[in-house]
């Protein structure tokens, strides 16, 4: 799948309640990572906070992908999703200061 946008959404409790958390995102592709980001804040002010994609004149262009993995840290508070093109993605908690590392298909 062609990816040209990553957008985080924070609903429910995670909207409301301003946690801190962490995200790193890969976008791999036959197992080898693409291109990455890092999302570093609260959920409340993080919300609707877009990954464009491509850099420079590319910016937003979007890559080929075929896997998002996704580090994520200290998510305590439901609900966190990453909207994937269109695809929305709940990510799982990782309980308190603890870090976890996930993978969805594209």
């Amino acid at each position: 799948m062609k990816v040209s946008k990553v957008v985080y959404l924070a609903e429910g409790p995670a909207k409301l309640s301003a946690d801190y958390i962490r995200l790193k995102m890969t976008l791999v592709k036959g197992g080898v990572d693409q291109d990455w980001t890092d999302f570093d804040g609260d959920s409340k002010t993080m919300n609707e906070r877009t990954w464009s994609v491509a850099h420079g004149d590319r910016a937003g262009a979007g890559i080929e992908a075929d896997q998002l993995r996704v580090e994520a840290f200290d998510l305590e508070i439901d609900s966190h999703i990453l909207e994937v093109d269109g695809k929305r993605i709940l990510v799982p908690l990782t309980g308190a200061l603890k870090t976890a590392t996930y993978r969805f298909p594209l």
